[in-house]
Formats: structure tokens, sequence, C-alpha cells
């Protein structure tokens, strides 16, 4: 693999990672102080993050290897493509986990998407 491919893939993994471990931490904080009830809706907003976000870095891992305009083109309806389902596992939360805490389940959303923020200052 191309260096810096093998750089793109260690810097999608990190920001994964970070998600990762914000959403533990979410959980954890909303759980100590509010309760399972917080701790499972915190843990659910970090999902609603983190599934989007992997499956984005997979295909851009993958795209990585086609050239520049498949890149972009990937990347443009990767990003439409994490809002549709972002939106569509909030709906499916909201739904279907009728006791969620709405402000854990925003907060810990908000959270772990700023891993990227923090993953752009390590990588």
């Amino acid at each position: 693999m191309h260096p810096a491919r093998d750089s793109q893939a260690t810097g999608y993994a990190k920001a994964i990672g970070l998600q990762l471990a914000i959403a533990a931490l979410m959980a954890m904080s909303w759980g100590a102080f509010k309760g399972e009830n917080a701790g499972v809706s915190a843990l659910a907003g970090g999902a609603i993050s983190i599934i989007p976000s992997a499956l984005f870095a997979w295909r851009l891992k993958s795209a990585a290897r086609k050239g520049v305009v498949a890149f972009g083109m990937t990347f443009f309806l990767g990003e439409l493509g994490k809002l549709a389902l972002s939106a569509v596992l909030f709906a499916a939360v909201i739904v279907w986990y009728r006791d969620a805490d709405l402000l854990a389940l925003v907060v810990s959303y908000i959270a772990t998407l700023h891993a990227y923020l923090f993953a752009l200052l390590v990588v």
C-alpha cells in the first residue's frame, strides 16, 4: 500500500477510535450522574455518530485506490449518506426507544461527532 494511503487509513482508524472512546466516556458519565436510561441514550447518540462515520471511512478508503475523481465523488456522496443515515438512526432511536433521554442522546452525538476535529489535530 502507498505510504500516503497508509497514513490516511491510520487517520480514519484514529478518528473512529476517538469516537468510540468519547461515546464510552459520555455513556458512563451520563449513566453515573443521571441514571441507566441516560447512559443508554448517550451510548445510542454515540452510535448514531460512529456508524455513519465508520461506513464513510470504509468507502473513502476503497475509493482512494480508484483515483482523484472517484475519491471526490465518493466523498461528496458519502457525506450525503452520512447525513441521511444519521437522520434515519435518530428516528429509529426515538421511535423504538421511547424512554430515551433526548438531552443525553443529542449531547453525546455532538460530542462524538466532534472527534474528527480532535483527530485532525492528532493526525
